[in-house]
């Protein structure tokens, strides 16, 4: 069945404990993935998006165009978040 974590990993390892002042860019992926999607200020932007073109799960290519539009409008209006 696995190997069990302890509650204190599980709970350092959730989405749910990130803090906003982390940096918004992923940690290096196969996939070639720039932004952290589970980042409370990109999270619900994220949502917001699927929910507009009606996506339920991303292809690699919709998550890509999501990370390109992503990058162009927080250059164009909050550069201060993608410096961290």
């Amino acid at each position: 069945m696995g190997k069990k974590m302890t509650w204190e990993t599980a709970r350092a390892l959730s989405p749910i404990n990130r803090r906003s002042d982390e940096s918004i860019y992923a940690p290096p992926n196969n996939c070639g993935y720039k932004i952290n999607i589970n980042h409370p200020k990109i999270r619900p932007v994220y949502e917001a998006y699927k929910r507009k073109y009606g996506i339920i799960i991303m292809s690699d290519h919709e998550r890509i165009t999501f990370e390109s539009r992503l990058i162009n409008y927080l250059a164009a209006n909050n550069p201060e978040l993608l410096k961290k």
